[in-house]
């Protein structure tokens, strides 16, 4: 009676303790609604690949090649394209965030972190613009977008880093997520500030504008997902 009594007691200390493990918590999305939204953006990226390839070509222009970025920021099937498949990999981008153990968060909560953060720096470009009446601001929403879009896109490797290494979270995949972020946001970050000077706006405004509307929300987001 005493040792059956001891080895129920020391099965429920286990199973608490085993409950408070990061990896237990990570696992536990992978049932329920946000596998299955997970499951309908990756569904409807082989849908509409078409949209998605045109998207993601746009983008990569825009990063790379000052001479053919005006070309791409006119062109309103890649507008339409861009806006497509940032909608479509939203969900799948913050299902990747909290399966790769990069936020502590609830699913929901983390999608509304990232809607918020794809919408902030925009809209505000947006009234900004329209107030000094900047003619050229909402280019600086396009190559926004366009960071983004290749961010999001480029954390998808980071599903086979936890199906291929279990053990590795979130070490592996959180390494991944921010070089990719890292390589899409840098170039951005030094692209957009450019566009600035060349559009008229103030070194002052510059200085604000990297400190408040990109700088801020990252390191916000961040603090949010890792405490």
């Amino acid at each position: 009676m005493f040792e059956e009594s001891t080895i129920q007691d020391l099965w429920s200390g286990s199973e608490s303790a085993l409950s408070q493990i990061p990896g237990r918590a990570v696992a536990a999305v992978d049932n329920g609604i946000p596998v299955i939204i997970a499951i309908l953006a990756l569904l409807a990226i082989i849908l509409l690949h078409r949209q998605v390839l045109q998207a993601i070509g746009g983008s990569v222009l825009i990063l790379t090649s000052s001479v053919r970025r005006n070309a791409v920021f006119s062109d309103l099937s890649y507008r339409s394209s861009a806006l497509t498949a940032t909608v479509i990999l939203a969900p799948l981008y913050s299902y990747i965030l909290v399966r790769c153990g990069a936020s502590h968060l609830s699913y929901y909560a983390t999608l509304g972190l990232v809607a918020a953060y794809l919408l902030y720096h925009p809209v505000a470009i947006y009234i900004y613009g329209n107030l000094h009446r900047i003619y050229g601001a909402r280019d600086i929403i396009f190559l926004h977008r366009a960071a983004s879009l290749m961010m999001m896109i480029l954390s998808l490797p980071a599903l086979l880093l936890v199906w291929i290494f279990p053990s590795a979270i979130p070490t592996l995949p959180g390494i991944w997520l921010i070089l990719s972020a890292a390589i899409c946001l840098i170039p951005y970050w030094v692209t957009a500030a450019r566009m600035k000077v060349s559009l008229g706006f103030s070194k002052v405004f510059i200085f604000l504008y990297l400190c408040a509307l990109e700088c801020l929300p990252v390191a916000v987001i961040l603090k949010i997902f890792l405490t």
